[in-house]
């Protein structure tokens, strides 16, 4: 449930967890869980950013979902460029682009060993930060995700939500 805060909320480097949902009407799958991290640079080749521009990697799971109930083992490998629109302001709209790799665990290689299990990932978030004491931040976004494999599970509604904490 954390995310990354850009520069305008502490300092240039965050870390923190991540909790990101998925609206598909069915049970299972429905939380992926992970760490995260950001860099949001003061200048980017010259140009006076302001921590406008954030660049994040992520990994996220739904190994602690599947720990407690029957679902699949399924990890996302992210790097996601985030626009802040205000970064030093109490309410930050935000734009997200994640780009990254996907697979998930063939529970049976006898029957399903054939099919694809990993493919790319893009999708594209938007949503809001709220920053708070100049090093933390909530976080919520929703969007659209897609994935280059015909035969893998597909998430496409995916939504986070995240509090963050930023360093120098």
């Amino acid at each position: 449930m954390f995310a990354a805060a850009p520069a305008g909320a502490g300092g240039p480097w965050s870390a923190g967890l991540q909790s990101r949902g998925f609206v598909d009407f069915e049970p299972g799958n429905d939380f992926a869980h992970g760490l995260q991290a950001g860099y949001a640079p003061a200048t980017l080749f010259g140009w006076n950013a302001r921590g406008r521009l954030e660049l994040r990697a992520a990994y996220l799971t739904t190994r602690l979902e599947a720990s407690y109930r029957n679902v699949l083992r399924h990890d996302w490998f992210l790097v996601s460029p985030v626009w802040h629109f205000r970064p030093a302001r109490l309410f930050d709209p935000t734009v997200q682009l994640d780009l990254g790799w996907q697979r998930y665990d063939v529970e049976n290689e006898a029957i399903f060993g054939d099919l694809e299990n990993s493919g790319a990932v893009r999708g594209l978030q938007v949503g809001f930060q709220v920053n708070l004491a100049r090093r933390y931040a909530l976080r919520y976004a929703f969007g659209y995700q897609a994935t280059t494999t015909a035969s893998s599970a597909v998430y496409p509604l995916p939504f986070t939500l995240g509090l963050a904490m930023s360093f120098p």
